[in-house]
């Protein structure tokens, strides 16, 4: 599915340049543009899982997200940064189908059921959600649990991923805990049976007395339905039911959809959600076997007159088996750093402690490190198999500044600075310290220009390091024995007598509350000195826009892309904080802090 062979590739971008397809048995390209370098576009719809992050990776295609319409569970214009590793999205944009790269215009995720656990079997694997059997596979992501024991009965949960209607179950992509709990328990699916006054999805027997009802024909067996209501027992009372689509086709669109094979009445004439596919000039590829109903699959192709007529079917397993698990990529700073086995990047809580290391070694791995990291996750947490240190992208000539830890001192004219090389001179500046003074484990931050990647010092500050037992870190409980052990970020955490809590108490640490701890590491173990419950505030996970500035009222109060930012305290590279100002093209990254992103970072592109 994720690495595609160079006849097909040259199949696809035929097929996007001529002004018919019958070459490769699809229809018309309506939606074929060319780009400014000569390559060819096309207008397409994805729908798969996110298998990377740092431009999102959605069934191989790296897309570029930035300005990007994201909805998620229903809830639009959130920001990129909440997309996640297992997400099932549909992404809808232009593609490049020779570079399997592209750019996104809309990005939709939602989960198949948001609701209260009932029972769970560690054994087989599975939990029931709004009576719905859900399948937790190696490489079904987690968020607030580390596995299926720590999914007790009651725990509210939302499950992405796809239904499996010959297994008789929902295979889950992602599972995230959610703390606080959600005013309503949500559900998709078909309608299975339908009562006077109730309807059935599954086990699922949905009272409809009182709920507001938005469904085309009216409710019968088959719609494709969302329903918002309250859990009671092993039903749900619902307060709406509201018709969707399973897939909406767009003609003549390139379309690449992965998903469960139903309806297979021969290679010409069968579904992938719900959506009509013709294969019957397709390449079939993958170690799945044969086309039949339960197989999963990947096709690839275009729309005409609402049939996906494909290219390439890859049978990623079949009826009845699990898919292997996909090698999954991040890009982008570390943050919450302990140590090599307990790092976020992207939100993803990363393990790196056995990676094999490219650009640096894992005594390089600092907050701010840029990094590149390939893994397989296990639970809650991507084991990296590779993790590469990326230079920081400062184009050249400008006046930047680089703070961290000195790595790699050859001389004060030769060391490295968070992964940038770095020279002094004589017209250097110390501050806090003098030249003889630099050092590998020294922490300075350096105000500098940038020329063909050297950055020529002319400030140097030096700074005190923290305790190299003195830690923090954000992010989601998981393993959860008491308030003296649990985990967050992979990271073993205990409290004592001393342990201040904000906002909480240590009564309320449980699975799936997200937390930000300072605290002491000694012997692999952080004893927290302060417990924040970052819960109920807007979300404190690094995003980043990029847009021309509007609305600006001071370095404090700015929109770009419709969100507030405040620069007050970022570190500018390009420019200044004097020159911001209506128009101009900037690029923000920092946290989402009550609506408002509190920029660390700001870029000026002029």
């Amino acid at each position: 599915m994720r690495w595609l062979e160079s006849t097909h590739r040259a199949c696809v971008a035929a097929l996007l340049a001529l002004s018919t397809l019958a070459g490769c048995g699809a229809g018309d390209p309506q939606m074929v543009r060319t780009g400014g370098t000569g390559a060819p576009k096309s207008t397409s719809v994805t729908v798969g899982v996110i298998e990377g992050l740092g431009s999102i990776v959605v069934n191989g295609i790296r897309y570029d997200e930035t300005g990007a319409r994201v909805t998620i569970d229903g809830v639009p214009d959130r920001p990129v940064s909440e997309l996640r590793l297992g997400m099932v999205v549909e992404v809808r944009g232009e593609i490049d189908a020779a570079l399997r790269t592209g750019k996104a215009e809309s990005v939709s995720a939602s989960a198949l059921v948001i609701g209260p656990v009932e029972s769970a079997n560690a054994v087989t694997g599975e939990i029931t959600v709004l009576g719905q059997r859900v399948e937790i596979v190696p490489g079904t992501a987690l968020l607030g649990a580390s596995g299926v024991a720590g999914l007790g009965a009651g725990t509210v949960v939302a499950v992405y991923g796809f239904y499996d209607l010959l297994a008789g179950h929902i295979d889950a992509t992602r599972l995230e805990v959610r703390s606080p709990v959600p005013a309503q328990a949500t559900i998709i699916g078909r309608v299975s049976a339908v009562a006077t006054g109730s309807i059935q999805l599954g086990a699922l027997v949905v009272d409809t007395t009182a709920a507001l009802v938005n469904v085309s024909g009216g409710l019968a067996v088959g719609r494709y339905v969302e329903v918002k209501g309250a859990a009671l027992g092993t039903g749900l009372r619902a307060a709406s039911v509201t018709g969707r689509s399973e897939f909406d086709p767009l003609e003549g669109a390139l379309t690449e959809i992965e998903g469960y094979v139903t309806d297979f009445a021969g290679a010409g004439n069968f579904r992938v959600l719900g959506t009509p596919v013709n294969a019957t000039n397709a390449r079939l590829a993958g170690a799945g076997g044969a086309i039949a109903n339960g197989a999963f699959v990947e096709v690839e192709g275009s729309i005409v007159q609402g049939v996906l007529v494909a290219t390439l079917v890859e049978v990623r397993a079949a009826p009845l088996t699990v898919a292997p698990p996909t090698p999954l990529t991040l890009e982008g700073d570390v943050t919450d750093f302990v140590s090599a086995a307990s790092f976020r990047v992207r939100g993803q809580t990363v393990d790196a402690s056995a990676a094999a290391y490219t650009g640096g070694t894992a005594a390089s791995l600092a907050n701010g490190r840029q990094v590149q990291v390939t893994g397989l996750l296990e639970g809650s947490v991507l084991k990296a198999t590779a993790l590469a240190f990326v230079a920081p992208a400062v184009p050249a000539g400008t006046r930047t500044i680089v703070s961290g830890t000195i790595d790699g001192f050859l001389s004060a004219q030769s060391f490295y600075v968070n992964g940038q090389f770095t020279t002094t001179n004589a017209a250097t500046a110390f501050v806090g310290g003098m030249a003889s003074e630099l050092a590998s484990g020294r922490v300075v931050e350096v105000d500098g220009m940038l020329t063909n990647g050297l950055l020529t010092a002319i400030t140097v500050t030096f700074k005190v390091a923290p305790a190299p037992t003195t830690v923090s870190l954000a992010g989601t409980v998981t393993d959860f024995v008491s308030a003296a052990s649990f985990r967050v970020n992979n990271q073993a955490i205990t409290t004592n007598a001393q342990t201040v809590y904000e906002s909480g108490t240590a009564a309320q640490i449980a699975n799936g509350r997200r937390l930000e701890i300072e605290g002491r590491l000694s012997g692999g173990l952080v004893t927290a000195t302060k417990i924040h419950f970052a819960d109920s505030e807007t979300s404190r996970e690094p995003a980043e826009v990029e847009g021309r500035i509007t609305s600006f009222v001071s370095v404090s109060n700015f929109k770009v892309e419709g969100q507030v930012v405040d620069a007050t305290s970022a570190r500018f590279s390009g420019g200044r904080a004097s020159d911001l100002a209506n128009g101009l093209k900037v690029h923000a990254k920092g946290p989402v802090v009550a609506g408002v992103l509190r920029a660390t970072t700001l870029e000026i592109d002029r």
